[in-house]
């Protein structure tokens, strides 16, 4: 049987179809990487064109962000967008873009209705934590959202002080399910959302899950962010066969677990089947 897949002509009318990819971390950097085969196939099916793509991000490349990102130790202090950017471009004979100032994109995204903007500008400066986001808010004219990096009481506070709409503790990051809670809770008293980061494996997002079930709304009416919950959907077996019963998305919802503790068991043959995984 033969399947025909066929995009709509509006989109790739005698141009190349523009892509913007926001962010250049874990995600947008595995997409962004996948997008040269995209344009290839595009080409050979008959679309001379292919794809205009743009990179946008404002960090810099971290020491932490050689494990799980595809960045080198030569890349440390580089713009994340333009790293990656200038190596397609090199690798697969583009002319793609990067944009590292995250500004002025930040404005338009405000214009096109876009709900947040997570972290646009670096987290750490020197012993600094997620310092320049004072104001932000109001001259970027989108809801900034950050902390998943933060470890204290008092770095959150003092975000909040600065004036970020949307706090983003990480339950794995912050001292755990207390402490992400006690952050929950001061983010209420500044009359901010709290929506929850959670990037990585199934404990950390069970963890997540059980503290949503509790975080409070910044107001007594419903709002936008209630609820909500970071879920990667790359290949992480860390995420889909640690637990003897894995959790699952289904039409957009994640049942709370209601076993003891977190709710969750885990699978301890694959605990040694993933540490065997690691070790070679």
């Amino acid at each position: 049987m033969r399947v025909e897949h066929a995009l709509p002509a509006d989109l790739i009318r005698n141009r190349a179809l523009r892509v913007l990819v926001i962010g250049a971390g874990g995600t947008g950097s595995a997409i962004v990487m996948g997008l040269p085969y995209l344009d290839q196939a595009m080409r050979v099916w008959g679309h001379r064109y292919g794809l205009a793509v743009a990179l946008m991000d404002a960090d810099l490349v971290s020491e932490t962000n050689c494990i799980r990102q595809p960045f080198s130790v030569s890349d440390i202090g580089q713009n994340k967008a333009t790293v990656l950017i200038n190596r397609i471009n090199l690798f697969w004979g583009m002319n793609w873009e990067s944009v590292p100032q995250s500004f002025h994109v930040a404005r338009r995204l405000g214009e096109l209705g876009f709900t947040w903007l997570e972290e646009p500008v670096n987290r750490f400066r020197g012993s600094q934590r997620y310092p320049g986001y004072r104001g932000l808010d109001a001259s970027l004219g989108v809801a900034i959202a950050g902390g998943e990096g933060l470890e204290r009481r008092s770095d959150f506070l003092r975000l909040l002080d600065d004036g970020i709409d949307i706090v983003q503790p990480d339950v794995g990051i912050c001292g755990g399910i207390g402490e992400a809670c006690f952050v929950a809770d001061l983010a209420v008293l500044y009359g901010r959302a709290c929506v929850l980061h959670a990037w990585g494996g199934a404990v950390l997002i069970a963890s997540t899950v059980q503290l949503l079930a509790v975080t409070p709304e910044p107001t007594e009416v419903d709002g936008t962010y209630g609820g909500l919950l970071e879920w990667d959907v790359f290949e992480n077996p860390m995420r889909t066969d640690l637990l003897a019963e894995p959790l699952e998305v289904r039409d957009g919802l994640v049942a709370i677990p209601a076993g003891p503790g977190l709710g969750v068991e885990v699978d301890e043959s694959a605990v040694r089947s993933l540490d065997r995984l690691a070790v070679l």
